[in-house]
């Protein structure tokens, strides 16, 4: 796990990248707090930096930025390619093998370079990791990210220049004038939590997608003369393929299966020179993972939880019965209130862009623990989008199944006189509880969310727009800011079922825009490295061929993960319903934390920034309250972007 940074700006005077260069280095160093290195073509007007966090040959010849052996190549690499063993030993077979200097994973896709490209190459790579790659011969620069999107890559190109980063600050400093604001990644922040590929909360910084290769051809001179985005590995084709060849065996074959794959996914993410870890919530997905890592270790695994003084939200005694099962050392830490306000800060830096997904809290707070004890963990990350493990899949996909019999023009009309109802006819009444079967008694939510469900075209559509946080979010926004909102995420293949395409829509947006982002910025905050067997590549392409009934089955969900565990784990230990990874923000937010968020949310940079409409926030703030709802996800979102912009504004 490292640092990456690059700039191609032949315009540019020496001094000056130069400069960027060591800036940047000092930016990311808490990416890679090891090791740092730079490699500057003055000739192309090229600089690259690295910054170390030494996981596999701890020597001088794991640094970077590495040269390949023809010399053809330079790269920096964020990451880890996993089956890098298999592939020195196929380059050897096949007679393209060098004099290997040292034991590093980068200096083998370097020779994979040399020997087969690397549009080749990528393709053959195991593992999370994002690279920029600058092709001497053919004066060409290459920006490639993994396939599920779990190592970040940001970039930005005006007319010959490009640069791309690790993280957004790496990015930001090089900018003349301040960047300015995306006011349609602001409000799709306020939609979803997170701003979603490709977009980030900047116009001009881009992300790269999952899977996602970036070839740029420049002149001698420097200009750029040719730019093509494609993807190397994508979820469309994988569902395709699927659908194409779905998995015909028993489900004792569908366990053997996937036993093998993800067995063999975990001792690869295993390979370390450094002491290994696992985080483990007693739920089905950690708790796989950690089961399944004892056969590649004959020491106890060292395992990592949290806990809160709210039992609704602790999950600690499961983590701790599957531990003593597991016979692991493990290691537990109380998240309090105090926490939250002593973290929020540190985030915001870390995150960059505004980030609502409030586990973040809990997941820096278990990275800085396990960080303590060793220098990798496993994550269970992945399970949920690839197994059916959410409850809003049946939820969504048993609606849209009711809504799917009535006629286009039914649902238009419903729909039409829906929209004239005044926002609190029905709440505080039970007259939607059963179709919504949910404690709230806000009315106007359920009745939005009825809304979606007449006005959307496909299952993939309702599913967007009712996962929202808070289904007016345009209303938040300043009478200037956009209501129109580009789609998120990639469109799911046709003929695919209700819940498989939600399932896809999460592995495409939620997944690598809020999970993984969460996960790479709380663990790389404290320099951890963070793996998850569960985003092999290999692993999600059984998963997409496998029949939805492996996955759901008489309401059970993870079906074939929930038996796969239960060879490992007695059942009654893990079979528990799903809580996630939360803590109690709203009660927070109406008790010790009330007085620390009315001040974040009112403050006077806020209402003068011109982004927000501070009449709206105020009603959601009486509702939560008031107890009328509960806006907690949605308040935090806010509170966090208010932070944002003053954070920003102080560093303008």
């Amino acid at each position: 796990m490292c640092g990456i940074w690059g700039l191609k700006d032949k315009s540019l005077a020496v001094s000056l990248r130069m400069e960027m260069a060591k800036r940047s280095n000092e930016i990311l160093k808490h990416r890679g707090p090891d090791d740092s290195g730079e490699w500057h073509d003055d000739e192309h007007g090229l600089s690259l930096t690295h910054r170390r966090l030494a996981i596999l040959d701890l020597s001088e010849h794991g640094r970077q930025p590495m040269l390949s052996a023809s010399g053809r190549y330079c790269m920096v690499f964020n990451g880890e390619v996993y089956n890098f063993e298999r592939l020195r030993k196929q380059l050897r077979d096949e007679g393209h093998a060098p004099e290997f200097r040292g034991g590093s994973d980068t200096e083998v896709m370097l020779a994979c370079f040399d020997a087969w490209g690397v549009a080749e190459s990528v393709r053959k790579f195991i593992g999370m990791f994002a690279f920029g790659v600058w092709d001497r011969v053919e004066h060409r620069l290459w920006l490639a990210r993994d396939p599920m999107g779990i190592k970040p890559l940001y970039y930005f190109i005006d007319g010959d220049r490009i640069a791309f980063a690790s993280e957004i600050k790496g990015l930001v400093f090089m900018e003349d004038e301040r960047l300015s604001i995306d006011m349609q990644s602001t409000a799709l922040f306020l939609k979803y939590g997170y701003v979603p590929a490709p977009r980030s909360i900047y116009t001009s910084i881009k992300k790269l997608p999952q899977g996602g290769l970036l070839c740029c051809d420049f002149t001698p001179d420097g200009r750029l003369t040719n730019q093509v985005k494609t993807r190397f590995w994508s979820l469309q084709d994988c569902a395709r393929q699927g659908m194409l060849s779905p998995f015909t065996g028993s489900d004792e074959d569908a366990e053997d299966c996937l036993s093998a794959l993800l067995s063999d996914s975990t001792g690869m993410c295993m390979i370390s020179d450094v002491p290994i870890g696992a985080f483990l919530s007693g739920g089905i997905d950690s708790s796989c993972i950690v089961s399944l890592m004892r056969q590649f270790t004959p020491h106890k695994i060292r395992t990592f939880t949290i806990r809160f003084d709210d039992a609704a939200h602790d999950e600690s005694q499961h983590a701790r019965a599957v531990a003593n099962h597991l016979g692991t050392e493990h290691t537990e830490l109380l998240v309090t209130q105090k926490d939250l306000l002593e973290s929020t800060q540190t985030l915001v830096e870390s995150f960059d862009e505004p980030f609502a997904d409030s586990s973040q809290i809990p997941t820096y707070a278990v990275s800085r623990l396990a960080r303590e004890h060793v220098t990798v963990i496993l994550s269970g990350d992945g399970g949920d989008e690839l197994f059916c493990g959410y409850p809003s899949y049946a939820t969504c996909g048993s609606r849209w199944e009711m809504a799917s019999h009535l006629s286009h023009d039914l649902k238009t009309m419903l729909g039409s006189i829906l929209r004239r109802v005044p926002d609190n006819v029905f709440d505080n009444t039970k007259l939607l509880s059963k179709f919504f079967k949910s404690p709230t008694n806000m009315g106007s939510e359920k009745i939005d969310t009825l809304i979606a469900l007449l006005d959307a075209r496909s299952p993939h559509e309702f599913y967007d727009n009712a996962i929202t946080p808070y289904k007016r979010y345009e209303d938040l926004l300043s009478a200037k800011s956009p209501r129109r909102l580009p789609p998120a995420g990639l469109e799911p293949p046709s003929g695919l079922s209700p819940i498989s395409s939600m399932m896809f829509h999460d592995t495409t947006t939620f997944l690598p825009d809020d999970i993984l982002v969460k996960v790479d910025r709380a663990s790389m905050a404290v320099a951890l490295e963070a793996r998850v067997p569960f985003l092999d590549h290999r692993v999600v392409e059984f998963a997409w061929s496998l029949p939805l009934r492996n996955k759901l089955r008489g309401g059970i969900h993870k079906y074939v993960l929930r038996n796969l565990l239960y060879r490992h784990v007695p059942k009654d230990i893990v079979d528990r319903p799903k809580k996630g990874f939360t803590i109690p923000l709203a009660a927070w937010l109406r008790g010790a934390l009330r007085d620390w968020a009315d001040a974040e949310l009112f403050d006077k940079g806020a209402k003068e920034s011109g982004v927000l409409c501070m009449k709206s926030v105020q009603r959601l703030w009486n509702e939560h309250q008031d107890r009328r709802a509960d806006r907690s996800s949605i308040l935090w979102g806010l509170i966090v972007l208010t932070r944002f912009l003053r954070s920003r504004n102080a560093h303008a």
